[in-house]
């Protein structure tokens, strides 16, 4: 065996030593939903994600100890993925690398919990750092919409989850703040200007969907699409944004929402 692939698989048995060693259960009690929980997450696997985090680490000449609440949040994340993707409402698959998915041993409703409990679970194991120094870098980094863009990649804004009013998201692209306490979240680095945010939600949209030859821009030719808003967010102070309403939606031309403006 080579010396990186010894390196490696040091690391790995690392993972697998410190996964095997969470405890998800209460004051020692072994739950129905932590037995699934480990039964999901200790069924096998390369162990690929909290590796290379690991080796990240050491090659920044950190222990690789020091990194495992991390690399361990990401196995936890990955493991959530896969419960949730055998699920019969998804891939609808009653076997996992060999063995009985979780919702086929454990029922649909385990399975459903369990995933849901290893993303939290991540989330605690990533921050778990005695010093909040750690959690604040990586929020730092937290939806690094500039380094994107200036890749060439074309962003679009959108959400998977709560569906957030434009105007507070696009706040947000520019102030980078916790909405609750006003926290800047990230350094100014990834802060974008206000032509970029805009084209989150107008251009690059079009773009990812190869309509740009007839949306996504005000121009001879294309559909009129566009809303009218009753502040001109371009220019206006950043905090009254969020406050920002939409009087009118146009679509192809046709008015399909509107407050009496038209």
């Amino acid at each position: 065996m080579s010396d990186g692939a010894a390196a490696l698989e040091r690391l790995r048995a690392l993972t697998d030593d410190a996964l095997a060693g969470l405890d998800f259960g209460e004051a020692g009690d072994v739950t129905p939903l932590a037995e699934a929980m480990r039964y999901s997450l200790l069924a096998g696997g390369k162990r690929v994600r909290p590796v290379l985090c690991l080796a990240t680490a050491e090659g920044f000449g950190c222990a690789a100890e020091d990194a495992l609440p991390t690399a361990l949040a990401l196995e936890l994340v990955h493991t959530f993925s896969l419960v949730h993707d055998d699920l019969p409402a998804l891939d609808d698959d009653a076997e996992r690398r060999g063995h009985a998915s979780t919702w086929k041993r454990y029922g649909e409703a385990v399975g459903i919990l369990a995933g849901d409990a290893l993303l939290a679970e991540a989330f605690r194991l990533a921050l778990s750092y005695p010093t909040t120094a750690v959690g604040r870098e990586l929020a730092q980094d937290a939806i690094p919409f500039k380094p994107w863009l200036e890749a060439g990649v074309p962003v679009v804004q959108s959400t998977d989850g709560k569906p957030y009013q434009p105007m507070f998201a696009f706040w947000q692209m520019l102030a980078r703040r916790d909405g609750l306490t006003g926290e800047t979240l990230s350094t100014p680095k990834q802060t974008l200007t206000r032509a970029e945010a805009l084209r989150l939600y107008t251009a690059n949209g079009a773009h990812v969907m190869f309509a740009e030859k007839d949306l996504g821009s005000l121009e001879p030719g294309k559909l009129a699409d566009l809303v009218v808003l009753s502040q001109d967010i371009m220019t206006i102070p950043e905090d009254r944004i969020p406050d920002t309403q939409v009087l009118a939606t146009l679509v192809g031309g046709r008015a399909v929402h509107d407050v009496g403006l038209l």
